[in-house]
C-alpha cells in the first residue's frame, strides 16, 4: 500500500516537472495590426499660405495708400489699387508664401484675369498658365522669382519664399463719360500649389523601469 502511494506521487511530481519545463521553453507573445497611410489634406491645407503683403505705387505723390489684406485664413489677398491717371502709373504688391506643412510644396504659375466692371470674376478653372493679362486700359503682370527653374517652384517645409510681385499698370489713358469719372476692374489671381512628399523624423523614447 506504502509503495502504491510512493508510485503514485512520483507520478504527479514528473508530471507537474514536464508542465513547468514544457511552459518555461514555449511562452510566445504576439503582436498582429494594420498600418493605414493617408495623405493629410487638412494640414497642408491650413499651413500653406500669404506670410506677407504690401503695396507701393510709382506716384510718389501718393501718399494714401490702401494696404493689401490677407485673409480666409491666409488663402487670399486681397486689395484695391489708388486711382491710376497717368499712362505708365503702376501699383505692386509684394507677398510672401509660408509653408508651415508637413510636405514641401510646388507652385505652379500664376494665373491672372481681369474682368471689366460690375462682373463676377471668370472661372479660372482649365486657364492657361499665363502671367500677364491685358484688358483695356490696365495690364496685370505677375513676376514670381520662384518660376525660374523646376527647382526654384519648391518651397521646403517651414520655409518662406523670397518677395514675389503682382503689378496693376494703366496702359491706356481714360477720357470718361458721361455716365462716369472713373472706371474699375476686378482682377482674379489663382496660384496652385501641390504636396511633395518629405523625409521622415524619427524620435525615439524610453519606457526603461525606473524613468
Amino acid at each position: 500500500m506504502k509503495k502504491k502511494k510512493s508510485v503514485k506521487t512520483g507520478i504527479i511530481v514528473a508530471v507537474l516537472l514536464l508542465a513547468v519545463g514544457f511552459a518555461a521553453v514555449t511562452t510566445t507573445l504576439y503582436i498582429n495590426g494594420t498600418a493605414i497611410i493617408k495623405p493629410n489634406d487638412q494640414d497642408f491645407r491650413d499651413n500653406v499660405i500669404f506670410a506677407s503683403a504690401a503695396m507701393t505705387f510709382s506716384d510718389a505723390s501718393v501718399t494714401e495708400i490702401t494696404q493689401p489684406q490677407i485673409v480666409d485664413d491666409g488663402k487670399s489677398i486681397t486689395f484695391t489699387t489708388p486711382s491710376l491717371k497717368s499712362i505708365g502709373d503702376t501699383a505692386t504688391i509684394q507677398y510672401t508664401i509660408q509653408n508651415n506643412s508637413q510636405y514641401k510644396a510646388q507652385l505652379t504659375d500664376m494665373v491672372c484675369k481681369i474682368v471689366d466692371g460690375d462682373a463676377a470674376p471668370a472661372d479660372m478653372t482649365g486657364a492657361a498658365a499665363v502671367v500677364t493679362s491685358t484688358e483695356g486700359h490696365v495690364r496685370v503682370t505677375a513676376a514670381n522669382s520662384l518660376m525660374a527653374s523646376e527647382e526654384t517652384k519648391i518651397i521646403n517645409r517651414n520655409a518662406t519664399t523670397g518677395e514675389d510681385t503682382l503689378k496693376v499698370e494703366m496702359i491706356k489713358s481714360f477720357a470718361g463719360t458721361e455716365e462716369a469719372d472713373f472706371k474699375t476692374y476686378t482682377i482674379k489671381c489663382q496660384l496652385d500649389v501641390n504636396a511633395v512628399e518629405d523625409g521622415a523624423t524619427t524620435t525615439t523614447t524610453s519606457n526603461a523601469a525606473g524613468e
